[in-house]
């Protein structure tokens, strides 16, 4: 049947119409589509970095060290001149004894050491456990007497050395017995290691492996405390329990200046690299109130056709450098590369 000049003239028209709707359509997809922001995506995948932590460590020294001083006579106290857990200088007084009473048991201690003597001279050997008696309290009472002088000399109980203080008699007495401890100290610097802890035992270093950090030191000579920086120590003990691990860092050089007890913020490297399985730049975590989250790339079909959506997941970060973030997971599929500005169901275009 042939159609009749109107007939083809509508059908023209049907035609046109359907052809500029479709062209409206794709212009009004474009145009939706151009207008939405263009994201570039990564995926996590295996990477190699070298491990920095901020850390605070605990000094601890080497107990091996530990010096005493008794009281070598019964004495009145003056004054407490520090206290324990202190550090004291070389030749600082600690202690300081009544003047009279130090000059009258100097005296009194003269007078046993000369009755101690004849006391030797008249045992003969066959009383060895008597003779063996009297040379040990002898040598007692000159150390005694010794120490004695040097109190008297200082103007009391004087550290011999740059030290940390364990014990030290409580500030307030008023008298000491003979024999009574007086102070207990570890020489300084003395050997010693810093005790770090991780948050994840999944962060623990390898024995053995060395470490890079900035360490105080004191030049003896100048009397000048510097920082020495990127000093190479080895990690000592590694211990794991529960999720958390503790690894030690001997630094028992002799001039590092460091106190029993002391905490030490320390910025930490694990020198040589570590592989992890799931990397991703630091820039796809989003920071949130201290929780991390990544934005995972979905399609949804819609009436204009496939739309790429971004839904927000939180992911664990095991750690983080400069440039890049280790997840406890694999995200699954792409992920936006810079998480700033994205919102969870945001209509975006790939780059």
């Amino acid at each position: 049947m042939k159609l009749s000049r109107f007939s083809r003239g509508i059908i023209a028209c049907l035609i046109a119409f359907f052809v500029l709707l479709g062209l409206g359509a794709y212009l009004s997809r474009a145009k939706h589509t151009d207008s939405l922001p263009l994201v570039q995506t990564v995926e996590a995948a295996p990477g190699r970095l070298q491990k920095s932590y901020e850390l605070t460590g605990l000094v601890v020294c080497d107990r091996t060290n530990e010096k005493a001083v008794y009281a070598p006579a019964d004495l009145r106290v003056e004054s407490v001149e520090t206290k324990t857990g202190e550090s004291a200088r070389k030749d600082e007084i600690l202690i300081r004894f009544d003047a009279r009473e130090t000059e009258i048991a100097l005296i009194s201690l003269e007078l046993d050491i000369r009755a101690l003597q004849g006391e030797i001279e008249a045992l003969s050997e066959e009383n060895d456990l008597l003779l063996r008696r009297a040379e040990l309290r002898l040598a007692q009472a000159q150390d005694d007497f010794a120490l004695l002088e040097e109190i008297r000399a200082s103007g009391g109980l004087r550290a011999p050395r740059d030290l940390d203080i364990l014990y030290l008699l409580p500030q307030g007495a008023v008298s000491v017995q003979r024999g009574q401890l007086l102070t207990r100290y570890i020489p300084f610097p003395a050997g010693k290691e810093i005790v770090f802890t991780l948050p994840s035992s999944a962060l623990a270093p390898k024995e053995g492996t060395n470490i890079t950090c900035d360490l105080p030191v004191y030049d003896p000579q100048t009397e000048m405390l510097t920082v020495q920086e990127e000093q190479h120590l080895p990690i000592g003990r590694v211990t794991l329990r529960d999720d958390a691990c503790t690894f030690t860092v001997p630094v028992d050089r002799a001039n590092v200046w460091l106190h029993e007890g002391e905490q030490i913020a320390l910025k930490v490297g694990f020198v040589g690299e570590t592989e992890y399985p799931f990397v991703v730049p630091r820039g796809a975590v989003l920071w949130e109130d201290g929780a991390a989250s990544v934005f995972r790339v979905t399609e949804k079909e819609s009436v204009l056709g496939t739309e790429i959506i971004l839904r927000k997941l939180a992911v664990t970060v095991l750690y983080t450098d400069d440039e890049r973030a280790v997840l406890s997971f694999d995200p699954g599929g792409k992920i936006v590369r810079f998480a700033a500005g994205c919102t969870d169901g945001m209509t975006v275009r790939l780059w």
